[in-house]
This record gives C-alpha cells, structure tokens and sequence, in this order.
C-alpha cells in the first residue's frame, strides 16, 4: 500500500491546474507515459461528476477526491498506532510495548503461566482443544494444549525439543512436553528479538510486535495489541504473587 503520487501524477495535476495548453501538453505526455488521461479515462470520470466539467476539470476533481481518501486512510491509520515504513513500504506499528525490563530466563515459569491464561484458562487448560481454524496457513487444523500450540508445530516442535515426535493425542496428555515445548520456543524467541513482548508476539502471529500490530495480526476473537495486553497483565499480576504481593 502507498500514499505517495508518482512524478507524472503530481505533473498532471500541476498542468491542469494551470489549464491551457500546459494542460493538453500534459495530458498528452500522460498518455503516452501512463496511459493516463486518455478519451476512455476522461468518460469515467467523468460519469462520477454530477456538474459538467472540462476533461480537465473532471480528472483534476478525482484525483482530489482520491488525495481526500489517502489522507483520511493516514489519519486513521495513524489513530490505531499504524504507519508505512517510507524505505519498505510495509505498514508497523508507531506506539511501543513497554518491555518487562525485570524479564530474564529464571521467569519463564511466571511468562508461561501468564501464556497459559490467555491461551486456555478456563477451556481445559493442558487438555484444551481449540476450534478448527478457517482460514489462513493453518486453515483445517486446531490448537491443542495448555498453551494452544497449532497441530501443524506438535511433531516438529516436540521432535526438537523434547526428543520425541509426538501427536496431537499423544501431545495433549503430556504436560511436560507441552511445557518443554513452550520454554524453548518463547526463550528461542526471546534471544532473538530482545524482549518477552516479542516472543509472546511471535507466538501469536509468528511476527514481532510492530510487524504483528502494522499487519493488523488477528485471530477470530482478538488482535495483537489486546492480546500483550491481557498477557502482560496476567504476568505482571503472577510475578506480584511470587513476591508475596497479592495485590
């Protein structure tokens, strides 16, 4: 998605804001460069004006009315925390996830556990088997376990991590290889972006959190940013109860 008028874009407008024969000029270089401004192009827009205009008028009117939307659309963009990476053109988010600063690998415990209450408190916990996904890379397919790991990762991630190639069946009966798995997968992730936030992003939608959140990363039920919400609520709520603190 870009928001930028490429040069012939911007010298058209130019031209016909000039009118005359700058205006022709323009529009027959246009022509020939973009196939912009041609007899068929000036009927379309034309039929989206209500008043009679020029050809040059009628054009000039539409790519006002597109400027109009592309602006609206930034704005938007830009209340949800969303910008466009000028060099790349890929959309991430401005607003930063404050890192757990206190965060180191003796944690993982209170991190898992904090996973494992967005993930399935409530729904069976390490026997919980999610619904059959309906769309994406993972459409046809469930996740199962204490921390909802998609069928398609249990035999690989088992096999590397606990030694063991394991099923789904077979996956959803053993606690341990369930947080074997977990562990090593957060942690893994960890080392490579730098913060907790960005593993249990990766987690959820395979992304970091500002490609995650850019991308507008979702399941059926919740977003990215809301889900590091609710995480980080339940860490930050377990860390204070392994302090003594049950506040």
């Amino acid at each position: 998605m870009s928001f930028n008028y490429g040069p012939n874009y911007r010298a058209l407008i130019d031209a016909l804001q000039q009118g005359g024969a700058s205006a022709a000029e323009a529009m027959s270089d246009s022509r020939r460069s973009r196939g912009l401004a041609t007899s068929s192009l000036v009927n379309r827009l034309g039929d989206k004006i209500d008043t009679p205009q020029s050809p040059q008028q009628a054009i000039l009117t539409r790519f006002e009315k597109v400027k109009k939307d592309n602006d609206s659309l930034k704005e938007r963009m830009k209340e949800l925390g969303i910008e466009q990476d000028p060099v790349t053109e890929e959309l991430e988010a401005t607003e930063e996830v404050a890192p757990t600063s206190d965060f180191d690998p003796s944690m993982i415990d209170i991190a898992l556990g904090a996973l494992s209450d967005v993930e399935s408190k409530g729904s069976g916990g390490y026997e919980a088997i999610g619904p059959v996904v309906k769309k994406g890379m993972y459409k046809g397919q469930r996740a199962y376990g204490n921390y909802q790991v998609m069928e398609g990762n249990i035999g690989p991630w088992t096999e590397k991590y606990y030694g063991e190639r394991l099923t789904p069946e077979e996956f959803l009966k053993n606690p341990e290889a369930q947080d074997t798995v977990a562990e090593n997968v957060i942690l893994a992730n960890w080392e490579k972006y730098g913060s907790i936030e960005d593993a249990v992003s990766v987690w959820f939608t395979g992304r970091p959190y500002k490609k995650a959140a850019g991308l507008g990363a979702a399941d059926d039920n919740i977003g990215v940013p809301e889900y590091l919400n609710r995480w980080r609520t339940n860490y930050n709520k377990r860390y204070n109860e392994s302090l003594g603190d049950d506040s």
